[in-house]
C-alpha cells in the first residue's frame, strides 16, 4: 500500500537561465556547452541534464545543480522574502534569488533528461 508524502520546506538558490555568460561563476562552473549550442548541467549523481533558455538552474541543499522546467519551478517554489523589509532575498544578479520549495505539484521535481524540451518561466509550455 502506498502512502502520501509532502516535501519539507527547504530554501535553495536558483537563476533563470538565458545565456551562460549571465550566470554567476559558481553556477557557470556546473554548466557544459556542447558543440551544437546546447547547455547541460552536471548533477550530483554524475549525469548531465539539458538546460533550455527560460528554465531554472537550481543549487540544492547539498550544493548540487539541476535544471527545472519553468512551469514546474513556478508551481513548486516561491520567492523568499526578507521578514524585515518584505523584499525578495537575493544572492547574486537580479535574476538570481533564494526560493523555498513549497511541496510542488504531484511531487514532480521538474527535471527533464535531454530531448530539447522548450522550457519557459511563466507557467507556459512552448512545445
Amino acid at each position: 500500500m502506498t502512502k502520501q508524502y509532502r516535501q519539507k520546506p527547504v530554501v535553495i538558490e536558483a537563476i533563470r537561465y538565458t545565456y551562460v555568460d549571465e550566470l554567476p561563476d559558481d553556477f557557470r562552473d556546473a554548466v557544459i556547452l556542447d558543440g551544437e549550442g546546447q547547455t547541460w548541467v552536471n548533477t550530483l549523481e554524475g549525469s548531465v541534464l539539458l538546460v533550455d533558455n527560460g528554465s531554472y538552474i537550481v543549487r540544492g541543499v547539498r550544493g548540487e545543480f539541476y535544471p527545472v522546467r519553468g512551469d514546474i519551478f513556478e508551481e513548486t517554489y516561491e520567492l523568499v522574502e526578507d521578514a524585515k523589509n518584505g523584499k525578495a532575498t537575493e544572492t547574486g544578479s537580479e535574476d538570481t534569488g533564494t526560493v523555498t520549495n513549497t511541496g510542488g505539484a504531484q511531487g514532480d521535481s521538474g527535471v527533464e533528461v535531454g530531448g530539447g524540451i522548450p522550457w519557459t518561466r511563466q507557467n507556459s509550455w512552448d512545445g
